[in-house]
Parts: structure tokens; C-alpha cells; sequence
């Protein structure tokens, strides 16, 4: 990513082109990674444009136009990634939700933002949505990133392979790719609720230009790039690990999906990731579980983690 950007050239900037323009500078065989059967699965570059751009025109046959708020009811997954890069590319605004919201919240965000398609990861989501579906006249289709074959029935239900075909459609890619491009800087990208720990979650609007200064903004000051792997753990429905992701994608960074919190100490030795955005949380939730497995340790076990510990201060 440029390092030369002048004050206007920030001001300028919007997410869309910043996003477009690393994916242009570097193929990668391995953009994605998310555990699948078992197994790390890479998504490439290509397939990564060629699914977005896909899903973009499913959202224009659904009539999804720019303004449109579009709801991702999702834990962190590329699946994510690619709807929120579709909805920002159509000037469409992208509402996230956090995987495990109350059914009260749920609906008031959805009624609240008039969310025309919701996107969401499985069932539990689903059934979900599918409760309080008949409350919310706006919400026209759900897209439901499950495997073929096991996306739930039904006339206002689009499954994700009909949604997104990995075909690399190059006129469908063309096309997507001029629409995303001409957003302007000032154009809205997203509508972001808070938790509703003090009341009614309250949305704020985020622009293009919002984003990508804060972009360009860490991009002169860490210097991580293309020979990095980032492990994606905190929800991408906040503002930080969803602008951490964007960091990591504008500098050519491989993103790994973390399978959740529990899986995060085996997910770091299966990818080996030389990046990772915490909070403090993390940190004490993870020390509590190393001192519980400690105190019901052997004594030998337990000495030799005194030692250990001792040795490393």
C-alpha cells in the first residue's frame, strides 16, 4: 500500500478502491484460510473477487440498490468478508449483527435499520430470523451461508452457492468492479449498533473515507504485509477487528478465520499466525485457563511450570 499519501489524498480515499487496488497488486493463493472438514482451506484471490462480484449482482437482482441497508447475522467466517465487500461495493450500507444477539435485539435492528436482505451463517441464526420474520415488513430475503445441499427451503431464501458461484464471471467482475469504484468518499458504508448494555442499541453511520483513512492511517505505522498471516478472533460485527481486516487485506496480508474463542490455542499452532488483534479479555480468560489446568497439575508438573515460569522472567 502507497505510503505517500498527502492530507487530501487521505480525505479522498475510500475503501472500496483501497480494497480493489491490493487485490489487483498481488495475487495470493491463500488470501482466506477457514477450517473446513477438519482441514485449513485456502481461498485465492481470484475465487475471493469472482464470489463477491457474484454476490453483488444477486443483490442487484434482489433490487438492492445504493443507501439499501443489508443485515450479516454472522460469526466470523470469509463468507463475511465477502458479503460486507459486495454491500460496500454496490453503495449499499452493510448493518453487522453479533452472531449471538438476543432475539429482542435482533429485531429491533432489523426493524430499526429496515434491513431489505439479511445474510447469516446457520441454523441457530436462521431459526432465529425465521421467528420474528412476520414482524419485519422490510426484510424481504435471508442468504444463508450453509453448504449445498443444506440451506433451509423456501421462496424469499437465496442459498449461498446460488448466491455466489465461484465461476469468475469476467463481465460480472468488470461490472462490479466500476460500480465500487465510483462510491465517493463520503458515501455511506455501514450501520453500526452498539451493544444496548445502557439502553436501546443507538446506530451510527460510517462513510467510505471513515475507513479508509484509518487504513491508510495504520498502514504508515505497522508494518506488516504480504509475508504475514493474521488469525481473525474478535467479531468482525465491531468496528476494531472489522478495521483490522481491512488493514490486513489492503496490505496483502492472509487472513485465517479462528473457529472461536475455545479453538484459538489450537488455531494458533495448526496456522502459526505472525498477527492477532486482542483485548484485554482475551489475555485474562486465557491466563485463568492456564492456571486452572496448572493447579490440578501433578506436583512434578506444577514445579516444573514454577521453574519454567521462573526461567522466562
Amino acid at each position: 500500500m502507497p505510503d505517500n499519501y498527502n492530507a487530501d489524498q487521505f480525505r479522498q480515499a475510500t475503501i472500496n478502491r483501497l480494497l480493489l487496488d491490493a487485490l489487483d497488486r498481488r495475487e495470493r493463493p491463500d488470501l482466506l484460510l477457514h477450517k473446513q472438514g477438519g482441514v485449513w482451506r485456502p481461498i485465492s484471490t481470484q475465487s475471493f473477487r469472482a464470489r463477491v462480484a457474484a454476490l453483488a449482482a444477486t443483490l442487484q437482482r434482489l433490487g438492492i440498490e445504493k443507501g439499501d441497508r443489508v443485515a450479516v447475522f454472522s460469526e466470523n467466517q470469509p463468507e463475511w468478508s465477502m458479503a460486507d465487500m459486495a454491500i460496500l461495493g454496490l453503495g449499499a450500507l452493510n448493518v453487522p449483527i453479533y452472531p449471538a444477539e438476543s432475539v429482542e435485539r435482533l429485531t429491533y435492528i432489523l426493524q430499526h435499520s429496515e434491513a431489505r436482505v439479511c445474510f447469516l451463517s446457520g441454523a441457530e441464526q436462521f431459526e432465529k430470523v425465521k421467528a420474528i420474520w412476520s414482524g419485519l415488513p422490510h426484510l424481504e430475503t435471508v442468504i444463508p451461508s450453509v453448504p449445498a445441499g443444506e440451506a433451509p427451503a423456501g421462496r424469499r431464501i437465496v442459498s449461498w452457492a446460488e448466491a455466489a458461484p465461484d465461476g469468475g464471471d469476467g463481465e460480472v467482475l468488470a461490472a462490479f468492479e466500476q460500480v465500487a469504484r465510483a462510491q465517493g468518499p463520503d458515501d455511506l458504508a455501514t450501520l453500526i449498533y452498539t451493544s444496548g448494555t445502557t439502553g436501546t442499541p443507538k446506530g451510527a453511520l460510517l462513510t467510505q473515507n471513515n475507513f479508509a483513512s484509518n487504513v491508510l492511517g495504520v498502514g504508515q505505522v505497522l508494518p506488516y504485509g504480504a509475508d504475514d498471516l493474521a488469525l481473525s478472533l474478535l467479531p468482525l460485527c465491531h468496528i476494531f477487528e472489522r478495521t483490522n481486516v481491512y488493514c490486513y487485506l489492503a496490505q496483502g496480508t492472509s487472513v485465517a478465520y479462528a473457529e472461536g474463542f475455545d479453538k484459538v490455542p489450537a488455531n494458533l499452532m495448526e496456522v502459526r499466525p505472525t498477527l492477532m488483534a486482542v483485548v484485554p479479555r482475551f489475555f485474562e480468560k486465557l491466563y485463568a485457563r492456564v492456571m486452572e489446568k496448572v493447579q490440578t497439575a501433578p506436583a512434578p508438573r506444577r514445579k516444573l511450570f514454577d521453574w519454567a515460569l521462573g526461567v522466562g522472567r
